[in-house]
């Protein structure tokens, strides 16, 4: 009885992960085609601060405006 609790309760986690863990690769997608389009400087910093762009792709996007 407890045994086939455990079970489930594994497999319920490891669902979860794995949903958690498409969502996340789902958002990276679209920050990759939302970095590729070009940007204005405020949509730009928006979108750093909003914390969907890594400071990286943020420093190159705006090496573009100089």
């Amino acid at each position: 009885m407890v045994v086939t609790m455990m079970i489930q309760v594994s497999i319920l986690m490891i669902l979860l992960m794995a949903g958690l863990i498409g969502i996340n690769s789902r958002q990276l997608q679209a920050v990759k085609v939302r970095a590729q389009r070009p940007m204005s400087r405020a949509m730009l910093a928006r979108e750093y601060a909003a914390g969907r762009l890594t400071t990286a792709e943020y420093q190159r996007a705006l090496r573009q405006y100089r």
